[in-house]
């Protein structure tokens, strides 16, 4: 049995856990593997120009979808299971599975690599808390750290951005600015124009490997998570991206704009054509009571 007294003592220590115990190194053969589907090039040592083309690469290659639990789909985060449905698999993830295979990728290519978990802020209210149901990166490179984000299904960071500045930053086509907030980052975005809207709220404490598993598990599972409300798709273009969203697809690439609602019978030959997805199962499974699948 373990004493209170020992949990406390524990968890006061956590933070002196090594950075390399909390995120384990992906693998050799699942590095490269990563960097042959990402397209990126093996970097000669860690700096903040390297961190960037990673962090676009893995964007431009990796689709966001929330498939696997709309499907009821078991979702291990395990280095295997993630590198073979993401590199393997024709298919995409959420930001658990984006966001580890991506820091275990930085790490095993010597960078200073931690996870972070957040409250997304979209939607939310005083009376209405959120739980940690998003992680990204954290990267300390070149004398600075870096919040590097390859998993927020809304948007898409194309850069990294300074965890110490606190004017908007540019991240290829979205603007995002980091604020204090009681210890913590808030992290809002926009578009360049508009006014930048808080998306989550990062606690700054690193977490473990197993603390991603436990918080995936309601992501993917509870009834309550966004993940399991609505198909969320999302491929960033080298100009412009595809998406869809409460039950549209939207295109905005130069000389090609769609903005339409999409049928179910459509939606298989729409994630295969322009999304390059092969579904695991028919896609009517994603019809609601309701009737309504978006």
């Amino acid at each position: 049995m373990t004493l209170p007294g020992a949990t406390a003592a524990r968890r006061a220590d956590e933070s002196a856990v090594p950075w390399d115990e909390r995120l384990p190194a992906l693998r050799a053969d699942l590095l490269d593997r990563y960097l042959d589907f990402t397209g990126a090039a093996r970097p000669a040592d860690p700096s903040l120009a390297a961190l960037r083309d990673l962090q676009l690469a893995h964007l431009l290659a990796i689709r966001f979808e929330t498939i696997s639990p709309m499907l009821d789909e078991p979702i291990p985060l395990d280095e295997d299971a993630i590198a073979a449905k993401l590199l393997c698999g024709h298919r995409g993830g959420y930001c658990f599975e984006h966001n580890l295979l991506f820091g275990r990728a930085l790490r095993a290519l010597g960078f200073d690599a931690e996870i972070l978990a957040g409250r997304a802020m979209l939607d939310a209210t005083a009376e209405d808390p959120r739980p940690r149901t998003h992680i990204a990166v954290r990267v300390r490179v070149d004398g600075g750290d870096w919040l590097a984000d390859v998993g927020f299904g809304r948007s898409a960071f194309r850069s990294p951005v300074d965890l110490r500045v606190r004017e908007p930053q540019h991240t290829g086509g979205y603007l995002m600015r980091i604020d204090e907030v009681g210890g913590e980052f808030l992290v809002s975005a926009g578009l360049p124009g508009r006014e930048l809207v808080a998306q989550y709220l990062l606690d700054p404490r690193p977490v473990q490997q197993i603390d991603c598993e436990q918080l995936g598990l309601w992501v993917a599972q509870d009834p309550r998570s966004i993940t399991r409300q609505s198909l969320i798709v999302l491929r960033p273009m080298p100009e412009g991206r595809r998406a869809i969203g409460r039950g549209r697809l939207v295109i905005d690439e130069p000389g090609r704009q769609i903005d339409r609602a999409l049928s179910l019978e459509e939606i298989d030959d729409v994630l295969r054509e322009e999304f390059d997805l092969q579904l695991p199962a028919p896609l009517p499974a994603l019809v609601r009571p309701t009737g309504r699948w978006d």
